[in-house]
Parts: structure tokens; sequence; C-alpha cells
């Protein structure tokens, strides 16, 4: 059962959703077999098709290598032409009559005449040129998109794209049954003669062949209307191309400088061109709209199901090498608080408006903390924590942070804490084993890298009977309480934060890491898993805070 289990691991949220679609056009075939002329070829090669994804999701598992899994992500990107075809095949045998009066009838509705006609009266072979050029990079433009967030070790942001991109193909290629059509330059324009009338300069008429070929039409076919494909509405050419875009623009990319204007050229490209409908472009945007919108959250539901990490838009996934975005949450973390130490303080009095002073001492006072306690901070920041447990008569006081500038700023507070501070991760604590009697955590525990080994470590070093204190945000149980909250949090507090410390991107992060935290982790009941004996529950400010004691 562990080596099933361990073996759907490496079934992607991709293969899933290709599994799921060739399971879907084999149906199609086995219910329209008495229309479809090669339904049983198609039924053997899907059924191919969906044990070679089976097989190289297997094959990562069993044998762990690098060019099997290269070969794992990349194998989609013939498949989408191949899928393409059998499209071809499936639409005209089971949807024989074509939209086109409709598209051409809505678009003079809307404009009042014909976009591709009156196009024309500008066109001129330059500019052409240019645009068939920019409309044959459609297929390139994903597989670049991809590559860059590989380059930048962005795992799950390469996942969920690569997710998006074969789910949006996948829904585009079932839009065609929908309303079936063969585009402008079958029935607005005569197709014979486009290079004539649309003439470009070198590359127009290779590349034009290269789109027909495509589409299943050879030079000199006859009757190339009854032939070409029904690939009309939606635009996918607009619908992926969009998707493109939004994910550089999302995900912070600078390839965005490329991907935004040359994406907009490929769109008008596709009406210049005579390949498109305008209304076919409004059906690629609804299309790509609902393919984000679902996509994401079935990519994150298969996330979950496998045990990884989801996917959001956050500085963790992002891609912007001026930003506090680095390759691993340890590094992002550290990055973070080393740059915002200096306003650090200012910032928590200031943001919490000073209710964080009564929060520490609500939990010290509820830790039981006396005289003859051993206190280790941890995530200590610049003190504050520690500074007022020395107020209330705790001497044995140590502190640790994984951010030097933090700790540097805490000596400079507090003379008696020198000597005292060691710089680390809650994860791996170089400290005794039963040396300390408690253990508190002000708002650090959602900046672990892994909380359930930072939990370990504090029973680790916790002697019998010690207690671990946390304090930490959370999202209220208040609908109204909590849009404001989250308005607040994601808006006025990164706003202030950013103007304070001059790093607005770290007080993005911070909403974004509590919004995060609440949805995924229950700390009572992780506490209580990783092996403590006992956990008490503390709500405090209007369902906003929530502090922790954990008993060894």
């Amino acid at each position: 059962m562990n080596r099933i289990k361990s073996f759907i691991v490496n079934i992607k949220a991709y293969d899933l959703v290709t599994i799921i679609f060739f399971v879907l056009l084999t149906i199609i075939n086995l219910v329209f077999h008495n229309v479809v002329e090669l339904w049983f070829t198609l039924v053997l090669l899907n059924i191919g098709l969906i044990l070679f994804v089976i097989t190289m999701a297997y094959l990562e598992y069993k044998y762990k290598s690098k060019i099997i899994r290269i070969f794992h992500y990349w194998y989609l990107a013939p498949l989408v032409l191949l899928t393409f075809k059998e499209i071809y095949l499936l639409v005209h045998a089971i949807r024989p009559n074509d939209y086109d009066w409709l598209f051409i009838k809505l678009d003079r509705w809307i404009f009042g005449t014909d976009p591709t006609v009156f196009l024309h009266q500008f066109a001129f072979p330059l500019l052409t040129e240019i645009l068939q050029i920019v409309y044959g990079s459609f297929y390139l433009l994903p597989i670049i998109l991809c590559l860059l967030l590989l380059y930048n070790n962005k795992q799950t942001a390469f996942e969920f794209s690569v997710f998006i991109v074969i789910y949006g193909f996948f829904l585009s290629y079932l839009g065609y049954f929908l309303l079936p059509g063969i585009g402008p330059r079958f029935t607005l324009h005569n197709f014979a003669t486009i290079n004539q009338q649309l003439p470009g300069l070198y590359l127009t008429n290779f590349l034009r062949d290269v789109t027909n070929f495509g589409e299943s039409l050879l030079p000199n076919t006859p009757n190339p209307a009854a032939v070409v494909q029904r690939d009309v509405f939606p635009s996918g050419h607009t619908m992926m191309t969009l998707i493109v875009m939004y994910l550089s623009v999302r995900l912070k990319s600078k390839s965005k400088y490329f991907f935004v204007p040359w994406g907009t050229l490929l769109i008008f490209s596709t009406v210049y061109l005579w390949y498109h409908y305008v209304i076919d472009l409004f059906g690629g945007l609804v299309f790509m709209m609902f393919a984000l919108w679902s996509g994401k959250y079935l990519f994150n539901w298969w996330r979950r199901k496998i045990g990884k990490e989801e996917f959001e838009y956050n500085l963790i996934h992002q891609i912007n090498n001026n930003s506090v975005l680095k390759s691993d949450k340890k590094k992002q973390v550290k990055y973070i608080f080393e740059n915002i130490a200096g306003k650090y303080d200012l910032l928590n009095h200031f943001l919490s408006f000073g209710l964080d002073y009564y929060w520490r001492k609500k939990a010290l006072k509820l830790s039981g903390l006396n005289s003859d306690s051993v206190l280790l901070d941890v995530a200590c920041g610049t003190g504050d924590v520690a500074i007022q447990a020395r107020k209330i008569g705790v001497t044995k006081i140590f502190g640790a942070d994984y951010s030097f500038n933090m700790l540097k700023l805490f000596n400079k507070k507090s003379k008696w804490i020198k000597g005292k501070n060691i710089q680390l991760v809650a994860e791996y604590m170089p400290i005794k084993s039963e040396s300390v009697t408690n253990i508190t955590v002000a708002f650090g525990v959602r900046n672990f890298y892994d909380i359930e080994k930072g939990f370990n470590s504090f029973l680790s070093v916790l002697k019998k009977d010690g207690k671990a204190t946390i304090i930490e945000f959370r999202l209220p149980g208040n609908i109204l309480l909590r849009k404001l909250y989250v308005i607040y949090f994601n808006n006025i507090l990164p706003l202030i934060g950013g103007i304070i410390s001059g790093n607005r991107e770290a007080y993005k992060y911070l909403p974004n890491s509590v919004e995060e935290f609440d949805k995924k982790v229950d700390l009572e009941v992780m506490l209580k898993k990783t092996g403590f004996s006992k956990v008490e529950k503390h709500i405090l400010t209007l369902g906003t805070i929530q502090i922790l004691i954990a008993q060894k």
C-alpha cells in the first residue's frame, strides 16, 4: 500500500488532467462510433496514451532519473499537437454544421462591419510579415514561460503553469464541439488568393503553409473549406496567449515585458491575418478566465491529495530578483527579516496599534514563568518577548533567531543578553537536550520552513513538563471581521509597512504568510501530533490572535 501511495505522489496534476481528458475522448469515440470513421483506432490510441502517462509517472517513481523526470515534464508538448489532430477527426464528424454565420452576425452587430475586412484597408507587407511571424510563435510562448520558471527553481509555479496550459488547451478543444467554425479566410475572403490579397515579404507564405499543414490543409487541396480543422471558436491562440501573459504578470517575471506586448500583437494578428472573427477572441477570453479560476482549485485539490505544496500567487512562487523572493523558504524568511530589522520594532507597535505589548504580557502570564525558569526565546527578533520576561523576574534567558541583523539589534537594546544569543533555525537547534523549562515563539512559527521539525526540536530541548508558548496570528471566524481584517492586512499593512521600511515586498509576504498558514495549519492539532501531552489554546482580540501553551 505504501508503494502505491509513493507512486501516486509522482502523478502530477497535469498527468491527472491528461488521463481524464483521454478517458473523455474515449467515451466520445464510443458514443459516436457510428459517425466517427476511425473510432476504434482512436480508442486504442487513447488507451495507449493513458498507459504512457501512467508509465512515465511510474518510471520517475522507480528510477529517480533526471532524464526521465525531464521527459515527464515535456511529453505534453507533442501530445498537445497529437490531440489537436484527434479533435480534427471528431468535431466535424459529430458536429457537421458550421456556425460562421453566427460569428459574422455577432461581429457585425458589435462593430457594424466585418473587422477583418475593415483592417484590410490598413494592411501592408511589412506589417503582415511581422504579424505572421508573431502568430507562428504561438506554441513557443508557454514553453518559454515554463523554462523560465524551471531556470528560477520555481518548481511548484512551474508545475502549476504546465497544468494550466494543458488544461487550457483541453478546454479549448472541447469548446470546438460547441460552435464549430472555419474562420473568415474562407467565408469573408478568398482563401485561394490570400497570398496575393494579403502579401508579406519573405517568410509569410512559408509560415502560412506551416499553419495550413497543422490544420490538415496541404497545398492545392480541393475544397479546403470542407477539409480544414473546425477550431475557430473559442480562439485557442487568444486563450492560451492570455494565460501566458497573465501568469507572467502574476508571477512577477520580467518576461512580462516581452509576453504582454508580443501577446497583444499575437491576439491582434488572429483577426488581421483572417484566422478569426473578433467574437472568437471574446470566447477565448471567457475560456481563459474559466481555466485560470477552475484550474487553480483543481491543481491545489490534487496537491493536497498527494501531500504536496499548494500554489498561490505569492512571493514564494514569484520570479522577481529584486524582491524578497529566494529559492527556498528558509532563505526567503532570512532575507526578509535581515532587510527590515531596523524598522521592525516601530512597525510592530504601529501596525498592531500597540496591542503587541498586551499579547506578549498575556502569553507570558499564561506560560507560568518564574524566577527559576530557563527561557529560550525562539525567533526572538529584537528581543521584545525576552525583555518582557526579564521584567517579570526571569533571569536565565537565551535568544535564538535566523536573522543576524535582528540578533545584533537585540544585543544593542539589551546588554545583558550578549553572549546568550545564537543564530539558528528552529528545526535544528544545537542545544543540549532537556536543558530549558520554557520556549517562547512570538509570530514566528508560520515562518518555519518545516513546522513539525521545529516542534520536535522543542520537545528535544525542553525538560520534562516544560512548556512551549506560541503567539500567532489567525483569521477571525466572523465573516465581517474576517473581510475587514483581510482588507487591512492585504492593503493597508503593506502600504504603511512599505513606506516606513522601504521594503513593500516584505510586508506583502507577511499577510500572505498569515492567510496561507491559517488555511493549512492547525497548531493545536500539530502540537498534539508531535508529542506534547497537553495543549491549551486562547483566542484574543476578536479572534485575530491565538496563544497556545503546549506542555511536554
